[in-house]
């Protein structure tokens, strides 16, 4: 083959070469989109997104996000109501989730234990697992009176908001901890930051981690951390309860009263999963 004609084949390549580059990055941003579709409405699982959210949230015209939204409806990840017109999540996402925490062991070893302590305690009782920089509730045992049982199950909140993220972030190591820190000071600002690293220095002490209303005002909690076998905190467990008069029963009390079973619970869920345990302190 003569140069000439290596060239010459090497530039007519060239163009087949750019648009397979620009058909893979065509792919790759849809799917960004897609997923970024579908975290959205998960965020608004209950009221719901309308059309036009989606296209705004796209910055799309709304026939572009029609095509797929109809897409997703047709694989079942979501779904559309049809008195609202609002779109929501579908079955086909609880099939994707289910076989996800069917292959869970941490939900398997728990799930006796959490029954239990919910009976002790006739509370509702939480298991959540870390999720990025956020707590994702994937276990939830409820208080036999449905009426005061937090529905927490499915959600996520920041690891520095609540009993279970915040008794979780405590027991992170140290480097991880300063990382989230700095990740979070720009929107919460050095005096808060300043009482959230007191706070957890107190927790990473008593073992566990008290919630006076910080995700829903009227919802208090006592959490606790769960480790597995290489000694990593990546999950905790909770007793969540609606505030009742707190002069006739103070938070401090149904604190003292809960923490024990809950640290014992978390232990033993700890210890399950490979970790040796050693005595972690609770205030009585």
């Amino acid at each position: 083959m003569g140069p000439f004609l290596g060239t010459k084949i090497a530039r007519s390549a060239t163009p087949l070469v750019e648009r397979s580059l620009d058909a893979d990055r065509r792919t790759i941003q849809s799917v960004d989109r897609a997923c970024l579709v579908l975290a959205h409405i998960a965020d608004r699982q209950e009221a719901g997104v309308s059309l036009g959210d989606i296209a705004h949230l796209l910055a799309v015209h709304k026939s572009s996000a029609l095509r797929l939204l109809a897409s997703f409806e047709a694989s079942g990840f979501v779904q559309r109501h049809g008195a609202t017109g609002r779109y929501h999540l579908g079955l086909g996402t609880v099939a994707l989730a289910g076989s996800l925490l069917g292959s869970l062991s941490i939900l398997r070893i728990s799930d006796p234990l959490l029954r239990k302590l919910a009976e002790t305690s006739q509370e509702t009782v939480n298991l959540g697992v870390r999720y990025r920089d956020e707590i994702l509730n994937i276990e939830q045992i409820p208080s036999p009176d449905v009426q005061r049982s937090p529905d927490w199950l499915g959600k996520r909140a920041p690891l520095h908001t609540g009993a279970a993220a915040k008794a979780l972030l405590a027991h992170l190591g140290d480097d991880e901890i300063s990382a989230y820190v700095g990740r979070v000071r720009p929107s919460l600002g050095s005096e808060k930051i300043e009482a959230l690293r007191a706070d957890l220095s107190e927790i990473r002490r008593r073992g566990f981690a008290i919630n006076t209303g910080e995700v829903n005002p009227s919802v208090r909690a006592v959490g606790a951390p769960v480790f597995s076998a290489t000694g990593q905190c990546s999950a905790s467990i909770s007793i969540a309860w609606y505030e009742r008069d707190p002069h006739v029963e103070p938070v401090s009390e149904r604190v003292a009263r809960y923490a024990g079973p809950l640290v014992q619970t978390a232990q033993a869920i700890s210890r399950q999963l490979g970790h040796n345990v050693q005595h972690i302190a609770w205030m009585a």
